[in-house]
């Protein structure tokens, strides 16, 4: 989806703005594409919103794109054991479809032109990168993530809401000093997934995760502290099997580093 000004958990994913993801690939543009003027990119877009696929297209010149009308419950033939509100399994599932068909376009064409990328990056459109990640820095044998931190009251220790420290009213008055991290390894929150990067045999298993969504929800480790199926918590329980996690790396803080972009539109 290409990201709404408040949360993405509706049943129908609905209230989507286009602002959202221009704002982001504004961010793209300065942090991503134009801090790595060495490194030729290559997009692939998938996408839930149709309606969007021409300004989408012209924005980010993808190599390959698939625009189509987003999948009912139905067809995700989620599994009775799935525990949560319709929304947020419906949330789950849409994403990591999507996760899939655009990893498969890539890989399509990366065979079809002979092409092994060094770095595959996979972003939501509804992502703000504040500070560059410098692809020159990275090993394609690494899988790299975002460090998660929240803010939690000092006088009640109860954690505040993103929307708060994320808006850029709290950047202009408050320092980001007094947050805490948690995720992976830290706890087992799990881990943020605005952004994941790493090399063609690391993603192959990203690809692989909308399959296996059902036998996931099965994990005692991938529900959050309510029972619920949980996104950040499946990703680790997915990725551990086959051993990424033990040599992967942290760049860039959420919120001060990247955030969702609907916090920081005013």
């Amino acid at each position: 989806k290409v990201g709404g000004l408040s949360t993405q958990k509706k049943a129908n994913l609905a209230h989507q703005d286009p602002k959202v993801f221009r704002e982001s690939i504004k961010t793209f543009q300065s942090n991503i594409f134009n801090s790595n003027t060495d490194i030729e990119f290559h997009n692939f877009l998938h996408c839930w919103d149709p309606e969007h696929e021409n300004e989408l297209i012209s924005l980010l010149s993808p190599k390959d794109f698939l625009f189509e009308k987003e999948w009912s419950y139905e067809q995700h033939k989620i599994a009775n054991h799935v525990k949560g509100s319709v929304g947020k399994k419906y949330s789950i599932f849409n994403k990591w479809k999507s996760v899939e068909k655009s990893l498969k376009m890539m890989f399509k064409y990366a065979k079809k032109n002979n092409i092994e990328y060094d770095f595959i990056m996979i972003c939501r459109y509804d992502t703000s990168f504040l500070s560059p990640i410098k692809f020159s820095e990275l090993s394609k044998n690494t899988l790299y993530a975002m460090n998660w931190f929240v803010y939690k009251d000092p006088s009640t220790g109860r954690k505040v809401d993103d929307k708060v420290f994320c808006s850029n009213k709290w950047r202009k008055n408050n320092e980001f000093s007094s947050l805490t991290q948690v995720g992976f390894p830290i706890d087992n929150t799990g881990f943020f997934d605005l952004w994941f990067i790493g090399g063609h045999k690391i993603m192959t298993n990203f690809m692989l995760i909308y399959t296996n969504l059902n036998s996931l929800a099965n994990l005692e480790e991938t529900t959050d502290s309510a029972g619920n199926f949980s996104n950040h918590r499946l990703i680790p329980c997915s990725l551990s099997k086959d051993g990424h996690l033990n040599d992967m790396r942290f760049v860039l803080d959420f919120p001060k580093d990247c955030c969702h972009t609907r916090y920081i539109i005013n």
